[in-house]
């Protein structure tokens, strides 16, 4: 943008990429926009299925741990330029995505596929071509990759790194804490260097996720000594400390110790409940009332006296209140009973 003095905006809602500046640069800057455009979807691709191949059920389990999951490995050998030749692995179907941009990517492909596929024959008549580490805790896989081995500080359980990661994601988002070793006779917790190990990039929210479940764990089981603050931005958790009122040791923010909701000099809880409540909103004008039905609060603007509650889905007559279950029924009462649906 800065040598052709344009500036290029992408609409993602759109999808819509729009270019602003001299019409004579401006039709240049869209000219190299479509040759680039073209040059990054002229793409073959080349499936190789190897379930079609009769090979060993962990056949792709070998390939990934000896080439990488991407097959980079593989690349390098052959000295393949990974911008004109990708490898793409499916380890649940059993397949293999090349995508290649020109003739010389292509002519790769035959010798990528033979490297593989001798590879698979190789290591089916040799199994000890790579050392065993040992067992995951959890999916009971061998582990013959140290890269790819995790060892619990406390108990020295042996996981794989994604086995070990899914265990502290699960027991996040679950709140089941503390969080174990999964081998039936340990059942050690996971210490917080496993976890920082472990989250710091994987799982999503990292440390703050742990800090956030563990806060509410606590009150759940002290929830008789310890409740949340009454600020929805605050995450401070308040000792149930005072007769009258709690302070929050963050914010310093008062809650009434009858009520839990903040402070109200001068009104009962009573009184400031109904402040608050929908009561208040309703009072305000003589066009909102209580679903008959769910108690939920109606407002009726305009229109004719069949009113359609949105959360019981009820058909109301706002003259009397009755409620019947569908439109139909509504108006022949309005019709029969008030002489019209106004």
């Amino acid at each position: 943008m800065k040598h052709t003095n344009t500036h290029i905006c992408l609409n993602l809602t759109t999808k819509q990429v729009c270019v602003y500046g001299n019409k004579k640069v401006k039709s240049g800057v869209i000219q190299t926009l479509h040759g680039q455009y073209d040059a990054h979807w002229n793409v073959k691709n080349e499936l190789i299925k190897l379930d079609d191949l009769n090979i060993p059920a962990d056949s792709m389990i070998r390939v990934a741990r000896r080439f990488g999951t991407n097959l980079e490995r593989l690349h390098k050998e052959l000295s393949a330029d990974e911008n004109e030749l990708t490898a793409i692995m499916n380890t649940e179907h059993k397949a293999i995505l090349l995508s290649f941009k020109n003739r010389d990517a292509a002519e790769q492909v035959k010798p990528l596929r033979q490297k593989i596929l001798s590879y698979i024959e190789k290591s089916e008549k040799d199994h000890t071509e790579v050392e065993r580490l040992g067992e995951c805790t959890a999916c009971f896989d061998e582990i013959c990759d140290s890269e790819n081995m995790y060892i619990l500080q406390v108990c020295g359980h042996v996981y794989c790194v994604e086995c070990a990661r899914s265990t502290i994601r699960y027991g996040l988002n679950d709140k089941r804490l503390p969080l174990c070793c999964d081998n039936p006779d340990c059942g050690k917790p996971f210490c917080l260097k496993d976890i920082l190990a472990l989250t710091t990039r994987f799982v999503r929210g990292g440390l703050q996720r742990l800090v956030d479940v563990m806060r509410d764990v606590f009150v759940q089981k002290n929830f008789e000594d310890y409740c949340y603050c009454f600020r929805p931005t605050c995450p401070g958790v308040v000792k149930k400390e005072g007769t009258e009122t709690w302070v929050c040791p963050l914010c310093y923010g008062k809650q009434c110790a009858k009520c839990a909701h903040q402070f109200h000099k001068g009104y009962t809880c009573e009184q400031y409940m109904n402040l608050i409540s929908i009561n208040e909103w309703m009072d305000r004008s003589p066009n909102r009332k209580k679903c008959p039905s769910c108690s939920m609060g109606i407002e009726k603007i305009s229109g004719c006296n069949h009113v359609h509650c949105v959360f019981c889905h009820r058909s109301i007559c706002w003259v009397c209140m009755q409620h019947f279950p569908n439109a139909t029924q509504c108006y022949d009462h309005l019709n029969a009973t008030h002489g019209n649906v106004y």
